[in-house]
Protein backbone atom coordinates (compact mmCIF):
# COMPACT_ATOMS: atom_id res chain seq x y z
CA UNK A 1 0.00 0.00 0.00
CA UNK A 2 1.50 3.44 -0.90
CA UNK A 3 1.71 6.23 1.24
CA UNK A 4 -1.41 7.86 -0.11
CA UNK A 5 -3.51 5.02 0.43
CA UNK A 6 -2.28 4.70 3.66
CA UNK A 7 -3.16 8.19 4.37
CA UNK A 8 -6.44 8.38 2.86
CA UNK A 9 -7.21 5.30 4.89
CA UNK A 10 -6.07 7.13 8.37
CA UNK A 11 -7.98 9.65 7.47
CA UNK A 12 -11.22 8.23 7.25
CA UNK A 13 -10.15 6.10 10.49
CA UNK A 14 -10.04 9.07 12.16
CA UNK A 15 -12.86 10.97 10.96
CA UNK A 16 -15.21 7.61 11.94
CA UNK A 17 -13.40 7.95 15.17
CA UNK A 18 -15.61 11.31 15.15
CA UNK A 19 -11.96 13.51 15.17
CA UNK A 20 -12.65 16.77 13.94
CA UNK A 21 -10.60 18.22 10.78
CA UNK A 22 -8.28 20.28 12.94
CA UNK A 23 -7.68 17.07 14.50
CA UNK A 24 -7.01 14.89 11.65
CA UNK A 25 -4.44 17.34 10.39
CA UNK A 26 -2.05 17.15 13.71
CA UNK A 27 -2.56 13.54 13.76
CA UNK A 28 -1.46 13.05 9.98
CA UNK A 29 1.70 15.25 10.87
CA UNK A 30 2.16 13.05 14.34
CA UNK A 31 1.78 9.80 12.82
CA UNK A 32 3.09 9.83 9.51
CA UNK A 33 4.58 12.94 9.20
CA UNK A 34 2.18 14.26 6.29
CA UNK A 35 1.00 18.23 6.23
CA UNK A 36 -2.03 18.63 4.33
CA UNK A 37 -4.24 21.93 4.59
CA UNK A 38 -8.07 21.38 5.95
CA UNK A 39 -9.45 22.40 2.75
CA UNK A 40 -7.62 18.89 0.99
CA UNK A 41 -8.73 16.94 4.21
CA UNK A 42 -12.47 18.14 3.53
CA UNK A 43 -11.91 16.82 -0.28
CA UNK A 44 -10.84 13.40 0.84
CA UNK A 45 -13.70 12.92 3.62
CA UNK A 46 -16.30 14.46 0.84
CA UNK A 47 -14.83 11.16 -1.85
CA UNK A 48 -15.61 9.03 0.80
CA UNK A 49 -18.66 10.33 1.90
CA UNK A 50 -17.72 10.84 5.24
CA UNK A 51 -18.17 15.14 5.06
CA UNK A 52 -19.36 16.33 8.41
CA UNK A 53 -22.93 17.23 7.90
CA UNK A 54 -25.06 18.21 5.29
CA UNK A 55 -25.87 21.32 4.28
CA UNK A 56 -30.05 21.18 4.11
CA UNK A 57 -31.30 20.16 7.55
CA UNK A 58 -33.99 17.26 7.11
CA UNK A 59 -38.04 17.50 6.63
CA UNK A 60 -39.05 19.32 10.16
CA UNK A 61 -41.93 16.04 9.66
CA UNK A 62 -39.58 13.42 9.04
CA UNK A 63 -37.55 14.48 12.61
CA UNK A 64 -40.36 15.20 14.16
CA UNK A 65 -41.88 11.43 13.58
CA UNK A 66 -38.67 10.13 14.95
CA UNK A 67 -38.50 12.35 17.84
CA UNK A 68 -42.12 10.80 18.60
CA UNK A 69 -41.04 7.30 18.14
CA UNK A 70 -38.21 8.17 20.33
CA UNK A 71 -40.40 9.46 23.06
CA UNK A 72 -42.53 6.12 23.12
CA UNK A 73 -39.25 4.16 25.05
CA UNK A 74 -36.23 5.33 27.29
CA UNK A 75 -35.42 8.16 24.70
CA UNK A 76 -38.14 10.05 26.54
CA UNK A 77 -35.41 10.38 28.98
CA UNK A 78 -32.89 12.43 26.70
CA UNK A 79 -32.71 15.92 26.74
CA UNK A 80 -31.94 18.12 23.60
CA UNK A 81 -27.96 17.45 23.58
CA UNK A 82 -28.72 13.39 23.66
CA UNK A 83 -31.50 13.70 21.65
CA UNK A 84 -29.76 15.44 18.86
CA UNK A 85 -26.99 13.10 18.79
CA UNK A 86 -29.45 10.06 18.65
CA UNK A 87 -30.65 11.31 15.10
CA UNK A 88 -27.83 12.28 13.46
CA UNK A 89 -25.95 9.37 14.84
CA UNK A 90 -28.62 6.13 14.97
CA UNK A 91 -31.28 8.37 11.89
CA UNK A 92 -28.86 10.02 10.08
CA UNK A 93 -30.83 12.77 10.20
CA UNK A 94 -29.15 16.53 9.86
CA UNK A 95 -31.00 18.47 12.03
CA UNK A 96 -29.92 21.60 14.78
CA UNK A 97 -29.80 21.41 17.83
CA UNK A 98 -32.02 24.54 18.00
CA UNK A 99 -34.68 22.29 16.25
CA UNK A 100 -34.56 20.12 18.28
CA UNK A 101 -34.99 21.51 21.28
CA UNK A 102 -38.13 23.54 20.23
CA UNK A 103 -39.48 20.10 18.92
CA UNK A 104 -38.45 18.33 22.22
CA UNK A 105 -40.37 21.35 24.30
CA UNK A 106 -43.32 21.16 21.76
CA UNK A 107 -43.53 17.52 21.32
CA UNK A 108 -42.60 16.65 25.09
CA UNK A 109 -43.20 19.87 27.58
CA UNK A 110 -43.74 17.55 30.42
CA UNK A 111 -40.42 15.68 30.10
CA UNK A 112 -38.66 19.04 29.46
CA UNK A 113 -39.69 20.81 31.89
CA UNK A 114 -38.66 17.37 34.51
CA UNK A 115 -35.11 17.50 32.98
CA UNK A 116 -34.86 21.57 33.56
CA UNK A 117 -35.27 21.11 37.77
CA UNK A 118 -33.03 18.23 37.66
CA UNK A 119 -29.32 19.41 38.07
CA UNK A 120 -26.26 18.22 39.35
CA UNK A 121 -23.36 19.92 41.41
CA UNK A 122 -20.33 18.00 40.70
CA UNK A 123 -16.95 17.79 42.60
CA UNK A 124 -13.71 19.23 41.28
CA UNK A 125 -11.85 15.84 39.77
CA UNK A 126 -8.30 15.35 38.62
CA UNK A 127 -6.88 13.17 36.55
CA UNK A 128 -3.54 12.99 34.56
CA UNK A 129 -4.24 11.37 31.57
CA UNK A 130 -6.14 8.02 29.51
CA UNK A 131 -5.80 4.58 31.51
CA UNK A 132 -4.74 6.81 34.84
CA UNK A 133 -7.37 5.38 36.81
CA UNK A 134 -10.79 3.09 35.55
CA UNK A 135 -13.60 3.61 37.53
CA UNK A 136 -15.78 0.18 37.92
CA UNK A 137 -19.41 -0.23 39.78
CA UNK A 138 -22.23 -2.24 39.65
CA UNK A 139 -25.63 -0.73 38.76
CA UNK A 140 -28.42 -1.92 41.17
CA UNK A 141 -31.24 -0.39 39.86
CA UNK A 142 -32.95 -2.99 37.80
CA UNK A 143 -31.27 -5.96 40.02
CA UNK A 144 -34.92 -6.35 41.48
CA UNK A 145 -36.34 -7.47 38.22
CA UNK A 146 -33.55 -9.94 37.44
CA UNK A 147 -31.38 -7.20 34.80
CA UNK A 148 -28.56 -6.08 37.02
CA UNK A 149 -25.96 -4.20 34.74
CA UNK A 150 -21.98 -3.42 35.24
CA UNK A 151 -20.01 -0.80 34.05
CA UNK A 152 -16.62 0.73 33.65
CA UNK A 153 -15.18 3.96 33.09
CA UNK A 154 -11.89 6.35 32.04
CA UNK A 155 -11.36 8.78 34.58
CA UNK A 156 -9.73 11.15 32.02
CA UNK A 157 -11.33 10.83 28.90
CA UNK A 158 -14.97 9.35 30.63
CA UNK A 159 -15.25 7.04 27.91
CA UNK A 160 -17.27 3.90 28.53
CA UNK A 161 -15.23 0.72 28.47
CA UNK A 162 -17.52 -1.39 29.18
CA UNK A 163 -21.37 -1.49 30.04
CA UNK A 164 -23.14 -5.06 30.26
CA UNK A 165 -26.26 -6.35 31.49
CA UNK A 166 -26.02 -10.00 33.10
CA UNK A 167 -27.76 -12.45 35.57
CA UNK A 168 -25.55 -10.87 38.47
CA UNK A 169 -23.46 -8.04 38.94
CA UNK A 170 -22.06 -10.15 42.10
CA UNK A 171 -20.16 -12.65 40.82
CA UNK A 172 -16.21 -12.12 40.78
CA UNK A 173 -15.58 -14.05 37.84
CA UNK A 174 -18.14 -12.15 35.96
CA UNK A 175 -17.14 -8.77 36.72
CA UNK A 176 -13.65 -10.32 36.21
CA UNK A 177 -14.31 -11.40 32.49
CA UNK A 178 -15.58 -7.84 32.16
CA UNK A 179 -11.87 -6.64 33.30
CA UNK A 180 -9.74 -8.91 31.01
CA UNK A 181 -11.85 -8.75 28.22
CA UNK A 182 -11.10 -4.64 28.32
CA UNK A 183 -7.79 -5.54 29.02
CA UNK A 184 -7.80 -7.61 25.86
CA UNK A 185 -9.19 -4.99 23.58
CA UNK A 186 -7.33 -2.31 24.62
CA UNK A 187 -4.01 -4.03 24.74
CA UNK A 188 -3.48 -2.73 28.26
CA UNK A 189 -4.75 -2.07 31.88
CA UNK A 190 -5.08 1.20 33.83
CA UNK A 191 -2.33 2.55 36.04
CA UNK A 192 -5.03 2.28 39.00
CA UNK A 193 -8.61 0.80 39.36
CA UNK A 194 -11.07 2.12 41.83
CA UNK A 195 -13.90 -0.01 43.01
CA UNK A 196 -15.90 -0.12 46.36
CA UNK A 197 -15.40 -2.54 48.56
CA UNK A 198 -18.21 -5.54 47.37
CA UNK A 199 -16.98 -9.16 47.14
CA UNK A 200 -17.66 -9.05 43.60
CA UNK A 201 -14.56 -7.26 43.09
CA UNK A 202 -12.12 -9.78 45.07
CA UNK A 203 -11.03 -11.36 41.86
CA UNK A 204 -10.18 -7.56 39.95
CA UNK A 205 -8.13 -6.31 43.01
CA UNK A 206 -6.10 -9.56 42.79
CA UNK A 207 -5.68 -9.40 39.17
CA UNK A 208 -5.07 -5.64 38.86
CA UNK A 209 -1.56 -5.82 41.20
CA UNK A 210 -0.29 -8.59 38.93
CA UNK A 211 -0.48 -5.97 35.78
CA UNK A 212 1.20 -3.85 37.66
CA UNK A 213 3.94 -5.92 39.30
CA UNK A 214 6.95 -4.14 37.30
CA UNK A 215 5.91 -1.01 38.51
CA UNK A 216 5.92 -1.96 41.75
CA UNK A 217 2.29 -0.51 42.92
CA UNK A 218 -0.52 -2.30 44.27
CA UNK A 219 -2.53 -0.64 41.14
CA UNK A 220 -6.28 -1.48 43.22
CA UNK A 221 -7.80 1.17 44.96
CA UNK A 222 -10.87 0.27 47.43
CA UNK A 223 -13.04 3.31 47.98
CA UNK A 224 -16.55 4.29 49.50
CA UNK A 225 -19.23 4.62 46.90
CA UNK A 226 -19.02 7.92 47.28
CA UNK A 227 -15.64 8.63 46.29
CA UNK A 228 -16.02 6.59 43.10
CA UNK A 229 -17.08 9.78 41.87
CA UNK A 230 -16.71 9.31 38.15
CA UNK A 231 -18.83 5.77 37.93
CA UNK A 232 -21.63 7.31 40.15
CA UNK A 233 -22.20 10.29 38.31
CA UNK A 234 -22.50 8.68 35.14
CA UNK A 235 -25.01 6.07 37.03
CA UNK A 236 -27.04 9.03 37.89
CA UNK A 237 -26.88 10.38 34.10
CA UNK A 238 -27.81 6.65 32.94
CA UNK A 239 -31.22 6.83 35.14
CA UNK A 240 -32.01 10.27 33.74
CA UNK A 241 -31.71 9.45 30.05
CA UNK A 242 -32.53 5.64 29.97
CA UNK A 243 -32.98 3.40 32.55
CA UNK A 244 -35.94 5.41 34.62
CA UNK A 245 -38.39 4.08 31.49
CA UNK A 246 -37.39 0.48 32.54
CA UNK A 247 -37.82 1.08 36.46
CA UNK A 248 -41.22 3.05 35.35
CA UNK A 249 -42.27 0.41 33.08
CA UNK A 250 -41.82 -2.46 35.84
CA UNK A 251 -43.47 -0.70 38.69
CA UNK A 252 -46.41 -0.38 36.12
CA UNK A 253 -47.01 -4.37 35.42
CA UNK A 254 -46.18 -4.90 38.89
CA UNK A 255 -48.92 -2.68 40.10
CA UNK A 256 -50.91 -4.34 37.26
CA UNK A 257 -50.44 -7.69 38.69
CA UNK A 258 -48.29 -9.26 35.84
CA UNK A 259 -45.02 -9.11 37.56
CA UNK A 260 -43.85 -10.01 41.05
CA UNK A 261 -40.48 -9.74 42.11
CA UNK A 262 -41.02 -12.16 44.53
CA UNK A 263 -41.66 -15.19 42.06
CA UNK A 264 -38.16 -16.74 40.38
CA UNK A 265 -39.80 -18.09 37.19
CA UNK A 266 -41.16 -14.26 36.84
CA UNK A 267 -38.02 -12.85 37.02
CA UNK A 268 -35.99 -15.70 34.78
CA UNK A 269 -39.03 -14.44 32.08
CA UNK A 270 -38.18 -11.27 32.10
CA UNK A 271 -33.96 -12.07 32.05
CA UNK A 272 -35.17 -14.58 28.97
CA UNK A 273 -37.39 -11.61 27.06
CA UNK A 274 -35.49 -8.53 27.98
CA UNK A 275 -32.20 -8.70 28.14
CA UNK A 276 -30.87 -8.87 25.00
CA UNK A 277 -33.22 -5.79 24.19
CA UNK A 278 -31.46 -4.05 27.31
CA UNK A 279 -28.16 -5.28 26.14
CA UNK A 280 -28.56 -3.78 22.44
CA UNK A 281 -30.03 -0.72 23.96
CA UNK A 282 -27.01 0.03 26.22
CA UNK A 283 -24.48 -0.79 23.60
CA UNK A 284 -26.47 1.87 21.54
CA UNK A 285 -26.18 4.36 24.63
CA UNK A 286 -22.42 3.53 25.27
CA UNK A 287 -21.61 4.54 21.11
CA UNK A 288 -23.52 7.54 21.63
CA UNK A 289 -21.94 8.26 25.06
CA UNK A 290 -18.18 7.59 23.64
CA UNK A 291 -18.98 9.96 20.42
CA UNK A 292 -20.71 12.78 22.02
CA UNK A 293 -18.80 16.16 22.84
CA UNK A 294 -18.09 16.15 26.58
CA UNK A 295 -18.19 19.77 27.71
CA UNK A 296 -15.28 20.89 30.08
CA UNK A 297 -16.61 21.75 33.72
CA UNK A 298 -15.99 24.65 34.98
CA UNK A 299 -14.21 23.68 38.09
CA UNK A 300 -12.35 20.54 37.69
CA UNK A 301 -9.19 19.86 35.77
CA UNK A 302 -10.46 17.93 32.74
CA UNK A 303 -10.39 18.49 29.27
CA UNK A 304 -13.57 19.03 27.27
CA UNK A 305 -13.81 17.10 24.13
CA UNK A 306 -15.26 13.11 22.21
CA UNK A 307 -14.32 10.41 24.79
CA UNK A 308 -12.81 8.41 22.03
CA UNK A 309 -10.73 11.37 20.90
CA UNK A 310 -9.39 12.45 24.68
CA UNK A 311 -8.45 8.25 24.89
CA UNK A 312 -7.08 7.20 21.29
CA UNK A 313 -5.51 10.78 21.35
CA UNK A 314 -4.27 11.80 24.51
CA UNK A 315 -1.64 13.86 22.66
CA UNK A 316 -4.14 16.17 21.53
CA UNK A 317 -4.62 17.72 24.38
CA UNK A 318 -0.65 17.41 25.66
CA UNK A 319 -1.07 14.30 28.06
CA UNK A 320 0.79 10.62 27.76
CA UNK A 321 -1.64 7.05 27.92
Amino acid sequence: MDLKNIRNSLIVGLAQKACSVREIQRLLQYYINVNLSVRQIQRILKHNNLNKRPREESSLHSIALVILEELKGPGSLLGYRAMCNRLRNQHQLTVKRSTVMALLASLDPEGTAQRKIRRLKRRIYRNKGPNFLWHCDGYDKLKPYGLPIHGCIDGYSRKILWLNVSKSNNDPSQVAWYYMNAVQQLSGCPRFLRTDLGTENSTIAFLQPLMQHQLNISGHIYGRSTMNQRIESFWSLLRKQYSEWWINFFKEITMQGCFNTSYNYHIDTARYALAPLIQKQLDTFKSEWNLHYVRKPSMAEAPGGIPNVLYDFPQLKGVDN
